[in-house]
């Protein structure tokens, strides 16, 4: 006689789980901890370049920041990688997004504008988080780097326009906007050419006086001068000498200024000078279009950004494996078997 086993007496095989058995939420808690504060860290490194901003006369720090911010980014998404595969719960996912994008207004300004990048950011992680969900219910074995890979290159151009959209809102917050555009514009430019300058002049240095460019050389030629004669013929002969040298650096300078079209003393700096020269011609050509050059330097800012798309994928890919093996090792997550109904086709 055959018996039918109900629900109840049927036993579950060694090494299967119910997909539906509840999470530690002490885990899911650590996990949602370590993704607000990598996030807030990617903010943090953003404002601080665009507080800052990337001079020429920085030299190495410039590359040091652009790298840290790269990793971090990478790391960013790492983090919310290994929450998407992990975390069941979309409720608590979505929590998680939306406070590690709202750590965006804890470094910088809030503006009407700044809701962009933050409702960018969680778009990008949620539509991530939905690709890497319904792949990994179409796969039998999980592959890490394969699940990861879902839907990640739309999720990074996501962020980066975030970015991007980070950007324009620092340059148009304040009713100073347009100052400050200019001004960045202007000491971007100045600071171009005085690290070109010293090719072309080969003892310019930005620090050195407006008189010791025109001269040439910071020392006076008259304290060389040796007639031969007595001490009083000696000081006569200097005198006259650099009273001569003093009235021709003073017309060099006027002719200077004059064909430049500014104003600046002997003692100024060339760094300022140069500063003055810039502003003077390119101000009244980027004058009428000021309002216009904050969205014109985001979208450009979106495409250099988008060109090394691939470098951070592989980063992420990386960063993921990593920190899945040392979860995996400390039996933080673990990878076990579960029961699913699935659909075959037959005749």
């Amino acid at each position: 006689m055959r018996v039918e086993k109900t629900p109840e007496q049927t036993i579950q095989k060694p090494g299967l789980i119910d997909k539906e058995t509840p999470q530690p939420i002490s885990k899911v808690l650590v996990l949602a901890i370590i993704a607000v504060l990598v996030t807030g860290f990617f903010w943090f490194l953003l404002a601080n370049i665009l507080d800052h901003g990337i001079s020429f006369s920085r030299g190495s720090n410039n590359v040091i920041m652009l790298v840290w911010i790269v990793l971090v980014f990478c790391l960013m998404f790492a983090v919310v990688s290994i929450s998407a595969v992990t975390i069941k719960s979309s409720l608590m996912f979505l929590l998680i997004t939306i406070v590690s994008s709202l750590t965006y207004f804890v470094f910088l300004n809030f503006s009407i504008w700044a809701f962009g990048p933050v409702i960018l950011l969680i778009l990008a992680f949620l539509y991530w988080r939905r690709e890497i969900r319904l792949d990994m219910k179409s796969r039998i074995k999980f592959l890490p780097r394969r699940v990861i890979s879902v839907g990640l290159h739309a999720a990074m151009a996501l962020v980066l326009l975030a970015t991007s959209f980070a950007y324009y809102a620092f340059l148009v917050q304040g009713k100073d906007g347009s100052t400050r555009v200019m001004e960045n514009i202007v000491g971007l430019s100045a600071d171009s050419i005085n690290s070109l300058l010293p090719k072309v002049y080969k003892d310019y240095n930005p620090r050195m006086t407006l008189d010791e460019f025109i001269t040439g050389s910071s020392t006076s030629i008259t304290s060389t001068v040796n007639t031969g004669a007595s001490g009083e013929v000696q000081k006569i002969f200097t005198e006259a000498l650099s009273t001569a040298q003093k009235q021709a650096v003073d017309v060099a300078r006027r002719d200077f200024l004059k064909s430049f079209g500014i104003e600046a003393a002997g003692d100024e700096p060339m760094r300022s000078v140069v500063e003055k020269i810039v502003r003077h011609r390119i101000e009244p050509f980027l004058k009428p279009y000021i309002k216009y050059i904050p969205i014109l330097f985001a979208i450009s800012l979106y495409f250099v950004l988008s060109i090394f798309l691939f470098l951070y994928k592989i980063f992420i890919q990386s960063f993921s494996f990593i920190i899945f093996t040392i979860l995996r090792w400390i039996k933080f997550v673990q990878i076990k078997k579960v029961q699913v109904e699935a659909e075959r086709v037959t005749l």
